[in-house]
């Protein structure tokens, strides 16, 4: 619930309120158009409520956007933190003895954890509320009403006819009502009020045959739905109500055209009439609405703008350019923060394992740290020397190559030893300057900052005589493949991507290409549950996006052994297991040893 509201909701939330500004910012353009054409140019802000801005301009340049400078940086690097913390404040179940020396959770951490359920209940209760009131208007129309037939019907029948609707809604007559009435979207009803004149309903009429045949009862459903999605967000229930006045002014210029100037009259004091009726529940269409609004559909009904067409096309071109650039600061949100090398490791407990009551003290939990997020690229630029022609910011991986302190021990066979722990190698992720050349190779890099993710552990061993090491070989000979149940390989290690996308469907197993010790396995605010595994020799691979983790920090794997299951979390786009392989600080090409992958 943590990463579908922090990842997903608050910054579909974020992107459509940048882009309500940009409406807002220019309404003095909008309200100069036609009302058909408004509601349209209003329309286009509710997609960012909807879609993920940075995903889609993934799969659009199809390669993830290399990290930049946005101005909504920290408003993204707050989202990730509010996310991290919420996980860390999940409750996990503790030993009875753990459980009592336990400290008091964060009062910020609790608020950040309990924040994705209250939005879950709202969204819920929303919902569930609207249904309500919908469900029982519409029963007690269906109770009262009647069918209609006659002459009635034939008038529907000519007026959706004209307006281009190829299936007319079914009629009913309902006493009561002061105007038409629809409900239903995959069947829709029109019920009619009793005793109106055949003049004045078919002025009624036109205006439901306009929302028909213009697709308004599906767009509005949507509308709806977002608008539950984000109850919270004001900016979308402002956007609502105004694009839904729009297409009522759109749906009035349609109903009243080719009508003179006494049946335009006679359509506006309808529209007032409306006034007077009750508002309706969401999900039911009709004429009503507020006094001063109907007022003003009635003045824009009486005097219509007119504009020109290089208006038009002006104020094309201002909304374009506006939602383009709300679409690239949205895309800020994440893209600029974030990294292109392996995760951030945090100091997160250890798994706890069963076992007898430790009845001694308590010892303290060790404290955790933030997790570090990557140096930012400066303003300024390094110069390029010969043959380099361009010069990006990155962030990459180097191994911390951890030692082994020997003592002699003459009592082992000479030039022999024994490891009584093995050492591990860390990993720091360094932020610099990489020079490229003609080709797009690097001809050097320029490190300016280096975070250490995991720090080596030193072995300990004996040995009588100089020591050879015998961990592991120096490429993947004997490497197995990672997710067997793979269906193809969607992208290789490039320029722009570190390393293999494996693309299989949920839940296939992730196994461990050789046999080694897990240095990582954290959810990541970039490449979602991820575990890396130390081969030894400065070899590691790392495993990402994962639906789920099977192993921990510390564990001892073999070659084959599940690690976790194929996903989607961090920052990805479908179902697969992004895999990269570590020499030394040096990415391998997977397809190099795979080539008939």
């Amino acid at each position: 619930m943590s990463e579908l509201f922090y990842r997903w909701v608050l910054p579909l939330s974020a992107a459509g309120a940048l882009a309500v500004l940009a409406c807002l910012a220019l309404s003095p353009l909008l309200n100069k158009l036609r009302p058909a054409a408004r509601a349209r140019a209003l329309a286009a802000a509710f997609p960012f409520f909807l879609v993920p801005v940075g995903p889609v301009l993934a799969l659009l340049f199809a390669a993830k956007p290399a990290p930049v400078t946005a101005p909504l940086a920290p408003v993204g690097q707050a989202l990730d933190t509010a996310a991290r913390t919420a996980q860390s404040a999940a409750p996990a179940t503790l030993p009875a003895a753990a459980a009592a020396a336990a400290p008091a959770a964060d009062p910020a951490a609790l608020v950040l954890a309990a924040l994705p359920w209250i939005w879950a209940v709202g969204a819920v209760a929303c919902t569930l509320w609207q249904w309500g009131r919908y469900l029982c208007f519409v029963r007690g129309l269906a109770r009262l009403s009647a069918s209609v037939e006659g002459e009635r019907e034939a008038l529907w029948q000519e007026v959706c006819a004209q307006a281009g609707v190829a299936r007319a809604p079914r009629l009913r007559a309902c006493p009561g009502l002061s105007g038409p009435v629809m409900a239903g979207l995959v069947r829709p009803v029109l019920y009619l009020p009793e005793g109106m004149d055949l003049g004045r309903l078919e002025l009624a009429l036109r205006h439901e045959a306009a929302h028909l045949s213009r697709g308004d009862l599906w767009a509005k459903a949507l509308v709806r739905w977002c608008c539950r999605l984000h109850w919270f967000d004001p900016l979308c229930a402002l956007h609502a109500a105004r694009w839904s006045r729009a297409c009522e002014y759109a749906c009035d210029e349609k109903a009243a055209a080719g009508l003179d100037d006494s049946r335009r009259k006679a359509y506006g004091l309808l529209l007032l009439d409306a006034a007077q009726s009750r508002p309706l529940p969401a999900g039911a269409a009709g004429l009503g609405g507020s006094k001063k609004e109907l007022q003003a559909r009635l003045a824009a009904l009486l005097h219509p703008a007119v504009p020109g067409r290089r208006l038009t096309a002006g104020v094309a071109v201002a909304l374009a350019a506006a939602l383009c650039l709300s679409a690239c600061a949205a895309a800020g949100l994440s893209a600029s923060e974030t990294p292109m090398s392996a995760p951030v490791s945090s100091a997160s407990p250890q798994p706890l394992t069963g076992g007898e009551e430790n009845t001694s003290a308590p010892e303290s939990e060790p404290e955790t740290t933030p997790l570090p997020l990557p140096m930012e690229e400066p303003a300024e630029k390094p110069e390029l020397q010969e043959g380099e022609t361009e010069v990006k910011w990155e962030h990459w991986t180097e191994a911390i190559v951890a030692q082994t302190d020997y003592t002699q021990d003459d009592s082992l066979p000479f030039d022999t030893y024994v490891l009584e722990r093995e050492p591990r190698n860390g990993a720091e992720e360094v932020s610099g300057w990489a020079f490229y050349n003609e080709q797009g190779v690097v001809t050097r890099r320029e490190p300016l900052d280096r975070v250490e993710l995991q720090p080596a552990v030193q072995g300990v061993g004996r040995t009588n005589g100089e020591p050879v090491t015998n961990l592991a070989a120096n490429d993947l000979t004997g490497f197995a493949w990672p997710v067997p149940e793979y269906i193809e390989v969607s992208r290789w290690k490039s320029n722009y991507h570190k390393g293999a996308d494996l693309k299989a469907p949920y839940g296939s197993e992730v196994l461990a290409m050789a046999s080694g010790t897990v240095t990582m396995a954290q959810w990541h605010y970039s490449y979602g549950n991820v575990v890396m595994i130390d081969h030894g020799d400065g070899l590691s691979t790392l495993y990402s996006h994962m639906s789920s983790m099977d192993v921990a920090v510390g564990d001892k794997v073999a070659q084959g052994q599940q690690i976790g299951a194929v996903g989607s979390t961090g920052n990805s786009t479908g179902n697969h297991c992004h895999v990269e392989v570590c020499k030394n600080g040096v990415l391998l090409d997977l397809h190099d040893y795979f080539p008939d992958a």
